[in-house]
């Protein structure tokens, strides 16, 4: 038997019951049938059979409010006349009425395995809908263990060796149409629905395999298990020059190649992990070594969460918010709970988009990561009533009738500002998330941890926090203009500064961004302000530092940077001495030593940059000249310990220090 047969088993005893009633009618081989199917043919063998029950004489009894008299006789009409798809519905009402909640789940569930009526089951689906949320919201949260994430997909274990080895460089010859029409790589696994290609034999087939589980279960959990006909290429390149050499986006990790018609004809990945030379201005393939776990547990269900939405809606248009919005989600790498526990911090405090405007956005908002954030809670939200509100939810939309409907259709209300009523709801549960999901006391809201030699020379010299908090003279610069900055290449074109607001817009070329700060002041330099990135937890372009610049302005490559994957508010202090440093909510992210300045060089008005690979935003922005260090002994090593010493200065470390 079939998984998708063995899901569609009834859920309910008396379900078992009726199906033992049918073999022994003598159709044995009902054994290897599923349960849908046997239903669907009792109802053709036995079309004519006659309905005990007068479903007039069962509507009376419900208006009377007799509850289990009718619920008796509907269940038995259902047990005589196991097509009777009008008695479902009514001992499905019926139940729902009595508050006999788990019985009207099992009734509709059932009429969802009998029906192919796509009225009746819509129905089915919004009822089912409709009641899982009400047992949801009446739920004590307080009681409830801690949500299990619903996107998490069982997967076989993989042998991960020899992965990343390239057995073969001749490609083969293009098999998409132009603009398309790129080679392919040379070993080739037909699956079911997918022909992959890469250049290592296994991997071929790990993807093909993961693939088809990726789908399954997606369609499952978003289309209710309906047949999947479309078939295309998964084409794995082995490195991410590679990869851009033949299609794929500048700063990106994947792609899926569509169609006008809404078909999917291509998804485009990478074999090889990425990694960053800080010599270079963009990710370049020349260091990469090991297989790209990411690319495959993560990159891989979101490309196909995208072909999957993309068949669908077919040629229509998708709200901008749903597609990264739900292909986030089946990232297998992705704390979602979490995700969504952080965010609602900002939602208690009031800040977050009105729903209504999330939905109707027709190009992204100047508060992108926010946008991202949001949209990607939306979708637990939904999901938390199980996959028929999903179903529902993206149904209403390709049918067109809007946010309203989709809206009323996954909670079960009435249509009429199922928008508004939406955004309560949300936003109680993410009070909920807040409550429930989030430690506040020990949440690392940081991805950022220093990844810093540990080597004495990369060790602080001075407790240099310390030296930051006794400062009593900073000089406050103005975020109102970029007059305080010196802008470099397309820097006037994608800084900005207004409101008290500094923020970098990335444009999509994929390069860091430079602007110099004003600063009369001269090392020793102490900088501090309020960061966010704003871009999406997975995108590669989320490095964000500081950089010393020539007295021409240029690049001097002496940076410090930290990676961030969330959209939190963060403290950043850099210090500018004998070293360069970095340190993020009092976690020292990068160090290196400082290029030194001397004769005329020393008065130049922009020594120092902010560098950013994405887009952020900056506030609070300040400068002090250091006028005295700390005599407080270093608190915080590299690797993030305490270990306490008894003097300014580590053993070994450079005992220099410059005079203030």
């Amino acid at each position: 038997m079939s998984r998708r047969s063995d899901r569609m088993n009834f859920q309910t005893a008396k379900t078992s019951d009726r199906i033992a009633r049918a073999q022994t009618l003598g159709s044995v081989w009902f054994e290897r049938l599923g349960t849908r199917l046997a239903l669907v043919l009792l109802a053709v063998w036995f079309p004519g059979v006659a309905h005990a029950l007068n479903l007039d004489d069962a509507r009376s009894l419900m208006a009377k409010g007799q509850w289990d008299e009718v619920i008796r006789q509907l269940t038995q009409e259902t047990e005589q006349n196991p097509a009777h798809e009008a008695a479902r519905i009514l001992l499905a009402q019926a139940c729902e009425k009595a508050d006999r909640l788990d019985e009207a789940l099992a009734a509709w569930n059932d009429l969802i395995a009998l029906s192919n009526h796509e009225e009746r089951l819509h129905q089915a689906r919004v009822s089912i809908s409709r009641i899982r949320r009400r047992q949801l919201d009446q739920a004590d949260v307080s009681d409830t263990p801690h949500a299990e994430d619903p996107f998490k997909i069982p997967m076989p274990d993989i042998q991960w060796d020899g992965l990343e080895v390239i057995e073969d460089t001749k490609y083969l010859p293009a098999i998409l149409p132009p603009p398309l029409d790129f080679e392919v790589p040379p070993f080739v696994e037909e699956t079911e629905h997918f022909t992959v290609y890469s250049t290592n034999e296994r991997l071929s087939k790990v993807i093909g395999e993961r693939a088809e589980i990726y789908l399954e279960f997606m369609i499952d959990k978003l289309f209710g298990g309906r047949s999947w006909a479309a078939r295309f290429p998964i084409l794995v390149y082995s490195s991410l020059d590679d990869y851009q050499q033949h299609g794929g986006p500048s700063g990106s990790g994947g792609v899926t190649m569509g169609h006008v018609t809404g078909k999917t004809q291509a998804i485009l990945i990478f074999q090889l992990t990425p990694q960053f030379d800080r010599g270079a201005s963009r990710r370049s393939s020349t260091s990469d070594k090991g297989i790209w776990k990411y690319g495959i547990e993560s990159v891989l269900p979101h490309e196909l969460t995208h072909a999957v939405i993309n068949e669908f809606f077919g040629g229509q248009e998708t709200p901008r918010w749903l597609h990264e919005a739900v292909a986030g989600r089946f990232e297998q790498t992705r704390d979602h709970y979490g995700e969504a526990a952080r965010l609602a911090r900002k939602v208690v405090a009031g800040e977050y988009f009105r729903i209504q405007d999330l939905f109707e956005q027709e190009t992204y908002p100047k508060r992108v990561g926010l946008f991202y954030e949001q949209a990607a809670a939306v979708v637990p939200y939904l999901f938390e009533a199980g996959p028929e509100a999903m179903h529902v939810f993206l149904s209403e939309l390709r049918a067109g009738n809007g946010h309203d409907a989709a809206c009323a259709a996954a909670l079960g209300i009435p249509k009429e500002n199922a928008v508004e009523e939406f955004e309560r709801r949300w936003v109680e549960w993410m009070r909920m998330r807040y409550l429930k999901d989030l430690d506040n006391e020990g949440d690392d809201t940081i991805i950022s941890k220093a990844q810093t030699s540990t080597h004495k020379i990369f060790l602080p010299w001075v407790n240099e926090i310390d030296t930051v908090d006794q400062i009593d003279h900073w000089r406050e610069i103005r975020l109102d203009s970029l007059d305080a900055f010196n802008t470099v290449g397309a820097s006037n074109e994608e800084w900005s500064a207004e409101g008290n607001i500094l923020r970098y817009t990335m444009s999509g070329r994929g390069e860091p961004n430079l602007l110099g700060i004003r600063m009369n002041e001269t090392a020793p330099v102490a900088l501090t302000f309020d960061f966010k990135f704003l871009g999406a937890p997975a995108d590669e372009r989320r490095l964000f530092g500081l950089v010393q610049l020539d007295a021409d302005g240029s690049d001097t490559r002496t940076r410090v940077l930290a990676s961030f994957r969330d959209n939190s508010t963060h403290k950043i202090v850099c210090v500018w001495s004998d070293d360069l440093s970095l340190y993020v909510d009092g976690v020292c992210t990068g160090r290196y030593p400082a290029t030194q300045i001397s004769g005329d060089a020393r008065d130049i008005d922009y020594p120092l940059g902010l560098i950013a690979y994405g887009s952020v935003e900056i506030q609070n922005l300040r400068v002090a000249r250091i006028k005295a260090f700390s005599d407080k002994p270093v608190l915080a090593q590299a690797d993030g310990s305490d270990n306490p010493q008894s003097s300014g200065t580590r053993p070994g470390a450079r005992r220099r220090r410059r005079s203030p």
